[in-house]
């Protein structure tokens, strides 16, 4: 969760290179945004204040919470699994883990 929209894809098939076929890839990594109205505003302000936070004290790119699966593909991996995680083990998941699998070339 440190690189800029522009970045991120690149560092996302970078990793898929060093990554023999079949192999396994994870990531963690806020979840995209769901929920009702109330649940996306508390998520959103959340992710606001850590990304501000980072932002300040380590000069991290102010991007939007990333949608992984989206772009999977293009780095020649495929999701197999995902799960959620609640903040503090309670309540809405605002915390995903991806598990993709690299495609045989």
């Amino acid at each position: 969760n440190v690189f800029s929209c522009d970045f991120m894809p690149k560092v996302l098939q970078h990793l898929a290179s060093l990554t023999k076929a079949n192999g396994r890839v994870m990531i963690s990594d806020f979840r995209p945004l769901s929920g009702n109205v109330i649940m996306k505003a508390l998520n959103f302000v959340y992710y606001g204040i850590v990304a501000l936070f980072f932002n300040l004290v380590s000069n991290n790119p102010l991007h939007p919470i990333y949608d992984y699966r989206e772009v999977l593909p293009e780095a020649g991996l495929t999701l197999t699994k995902s799960q959620n995680f609640p903040l503090f083990g309670f309540g809405p998941a605002w915390y995903q883990t991806i598990y993709a699998k690299k495609n045989p070339s």
